[in-house]
């Protein structure tokens, strides 16, 4: 089908049924645009990983291990 003809067809149709058209249209082409933005936010999120994160625990834990080797140091 020729897209001018399809135009040309909606334009004698009467106004209610060209508001109708033009709001599924909106609504049909939004729900698409909003589908893959949320598809596309969702796997960047998924493989984003978090770099040179340190656990809560680790901070003690080197603390500890540093406070361990400054004691034996001190002990010989």
């Amino acid at each position: 089908m020729d897209i001018f003809a399809f135009i040309e067809k909606l334009q004698k149709k009467p106004e209610p049924t060209r508001r109708k058209i033009l709001l599924i249209a909106v609504i049909s082409t939004m729900i698409i645009i909003i589908s893959v933005w949320l598809i596309a936010a969702r796997l960047d999120f998924q493989n984003k990983e978090i770099k040179n994160t340190v656990e809560p625990f680790d901070f003690i834990k080197e603390d500890i291990r540093d406070f361990y080797g400054i004691f034996k140091n001190f002990i010989k």
